[in-house]
């Protein structure tokens, strides 16, 4: 017959190695693409004819995407893509005027050049949120009704395919 003393060695070095294995299995490195449950969620849907991924992960909820403007990528959100490889195409500079800012409903963006294609109009507030996205068709000079945004500064971003205008706007 075994002790009871044998018996409590053999059960704390099984559990001795239970924590050892949980422990370094613990520490290896994944990469988490969603969390699906309680705290998070994910979603497919499709905005002017563009698909976008949503996912909900602790609190935050945003569109995993790139913005990319000259040199620099930004990614969005805490949950990043998989892929770690990602081509650059960097956009030339569209230059313009926006006025009246501060502004409080209605804003004008002029273009030193002629534009061609579509446009995509967004307002950035000081936390990364979209607060405002428009697609509107290219011109020298647009018109935009915002007063739906609340009082706040945003960063104005307004581009092609090829070139990005971008601004810091003041809504009063």
């Amino acid at each position: 017959m075994i002790s009871l003393k044998r018996l409590l060695k053999l059960f704390f070095a099984i559990l001795l190695v239970h924590v050892s294995l949980q422990t370094l299995l613990a520490q290896v490195p994944i990469k988490l693409r969603s969390t699906l449950g309680a705290s998070g969620s994910s979603k497919t849907f499709a905005f002017e004819g563009k698909q976008y991924y949503l996912v909900h992960s602790m609190g935050q909820l945003s569109v995993i995407g790139l913005s990319q403007n000259n040199k620099y990528l930004l990614r969005q959100g805490f949950i990043q893509p998989l892929n770690s490889a990602i081509t650059v195409f960097p956009l030339e500079i569209l230059l313009g005027t926006v006025y009246p800012n501060p502004f409080s409903a209605n804003i004008t963006v002029s273009f030193a050049e002629d534009v061609s294609g579509i446009l995509h109009v967004t307002f950035i507030d000081m936390n990364g949120k979209i607060s405002y996205l428009k697609t509107v068709a290219a011109a020298k000079e647009i018109k935009l009704n915002v007063e739906s945004l609340a009082p706040s500064v945003y960063i104005l971003k307004v581009h092609s395919t090829t070139k990005c205008f971008s601004s810091k706007m003041i809504k009063l």
